[in-house]
């Protein structure tokens, strides 16, 4: 993360949800991924904040690059 404040994305939750946070990771200053206790299935959140249209090609390709290696993280049989 380069601190510039341009971009930030986070997930807020209350405390109780919060209490069945199992794994958080903060991919990016643009992505975040959270895993979540389920009753019968665990959940996966991804929190993103994409590049406007505009940007930089680099910025957008790093961005979708870094975005289809965190969904890589998720177990197939969770989609």
């Amino acid at each position: 993360m380069d601190g510039s404040g341009l971009a930030g994305v986070e997930i807020i939750m209350t405390p109780k949800i919060a209490s069945g946070l199992l794994d958080y990771e903060a991919v990016s200053d643009r992505i975040v991924m959270a895993r979540l206790k389920g009753q019968s299935n665990n959940l996966t959140i991804l929190s993103v904040y994409a590049p406007i249209r505009d940007a930089p090609d680099h910025l957008k390709d790093k961005f979708y690059a870094d975005l289809q290696l965190t969904m890589n993280k998720i177990p197939r049989d969770r989609w």
